[in-house]
């Protein structure tokens, strides 16, 4: 698949997960002007944040309910580098994703976000 811009929501989702890892050391407009790419999940809206594939590690998440009630599982996961470089979403049902919701949970941080340098 080709690459393509955020969708706004898209946006507030990568902005909110990030916001949980300080450590990124994120630029104050990242995410804005990303170009991503969909990964092949079968509608879940996975995205490629990084223009090559490579072994990611999770280091935020938070979990959604689905316009049509079903629980998603979001995770922010960054390279050896700790670059930014997947956003896997996960409906537990395996349905697509209809929407991402306007008002989102904060975001929890992993275990291995300890691991980054500051």
């Amino acid at each position: 698949m080709a690459f393509r811009n955020l969708t706004d929501r898209e946006e507030r989702l990568l902005r909110v997960l990030a916001a949980a890892v300080p450590e990124l050391g994120l630029d104050a407009n990242w995410p804005h002007g990303l170009l991503v790419r969909p990964l092949d999940d079968v509608g879940m809206r996975s995205l490629l944040l990084s223009r090559r594939e490579c072994l990611a590690h999770p280091i935020a998440g938070l979990v959604f309910t689905d316009v049509d009630g079903v629980p998603v599982d979001v995770v922010l996961l960054v390279d050896d580098d700790g670059i930014p470089a997947e956003l896997d979403v996960w409906k537990v049902d395996d349905t697509p994703l209809i929407e991402v919701p306007v008002d989102l949970p904060a975001a929890r941080r992993y275990p291995r976000a300890d691991r980054l340098q500051q």
